[in-house]
């Protein structure tokens, strides 16, 4: 799948960007970029970006000012393969085979779908949360466990994580945080799964079985997306406001590796890593 995720990393690097001439982009922050591999037009704010565990077809939630749509783009042709127009949407989601969780935003629910054998979506149910805005809510980064029927989603306006229980249908427990929850990955092997608390600078460890907060880790200033590396024993979070991507080892150690993403280590915030892939090498 890392050929499928380094096209998606490329789509959504060149958010924003407008043409210097054939081959250069200039980013918001004023550096020019050079464009690689093939591109794929999409609208003014793609957000977040989940591959198919199986499929060359990657789903891209945009939420910009152009309104909030749902895409899937086959990754290996470079077509879009079916657009959704939701009610509202931010950062979140967790997908399987056949299965895709959307949030919608401060409409304060999650969306449904079911996968299709060619990769197109169906909507299925929605997962309510609450009733919409000014009720604060607003679920953002998501995981789906499949060993208990849970999806233990994160919310930005009640900082909190919310365990959807998908056999009842119903909230099943609500965690507070303290603090607005953005990213989430989850290790099924483990029975972990790992949140990033954007207004805390940390990321916590939540186990899928006892449904609690086991461990916390100091990182940077605004910490968004999660991703693991190829065994699962390193963890890499995006810090936005503080020009660095951490490394946070699983182990017991538990120890963090500062990478810095501005030009000079010493450079103003301007960087803002928020989305994350890796190489095959990891």
């Amino acid at each position: 799948m890392n050929k499928f995720l380094s096209k998606i990393a490329l789509l959504l690097g060149l958010l924003g960007a407008h043409h210097l001439e054939a081959q250069e982009v200039k980013l918001f922050n004023g550096w020019p970029s050079q464009e690689m591999g093939d591109q794929l037009a999409l609208a003014d704010l793609p957000i977040h970006a989940m591959a198919h565990p199986k499929l060359p077809i990657v789903y891209i939630q945009h939420s910009g000012q152009s309104g909030a749509h749902l895409y899937a783009v086959d990754v290996l042709k470079m077509q879009r393969i079916d657009s959704i127009r939701l009610p509202d949407s931010f950062y979140g989601g967790a997908i399987t085979a056949n299965r895709m969780w959307i949030t919608a935003g401060n409409a304060n629910f999650i969306l449904e779908f079911s996968i299709a054998a060619d990769g197109s979506l169906r909507a299925s149910d929605t997962l309510r949360l609450g009733q919409p805005w000014p009720h604060r809510a607003s679920p953002t980064g998501m995981v789906f466990d499949p060993k208990g029927s849970n999806l233990v989603i994160g919310t930005r306006e009640d900082s909190a994580l919310y365990v959807w229980d998908l056999k009842k249908h119903q909230v099943s427990k609500r965690i507070p945080m303290g603090h607005l929850v953005y990213g989430a990955a989850a290790d099924a092997k483990r029975g972990k799964a790992y949140f990033s608390l954007w207004s805390a600078g940390q990321v916590v460890e939540f186990d899928l079985k006892t449904l609690e907060v086991t461990k916390r880790f100091t990182v940077g200033d605004n910490p968004n997306e999660l991703l693991f590396d190829a065994e699962n024993q390193r963890l890499f979070v995006a810090c936005a406001d503080d020009n660095s991507v951490h490394a946070i080892d699983l182990s017991d150690k538990g120890l963090n590796e500062r990478l810095i993403t501005s030009i000079s280590p010493d450079a103003p915030t301007g960087s803002t890593p928020n989305s994350l892939a890796l190489s095959k090498s990891g």
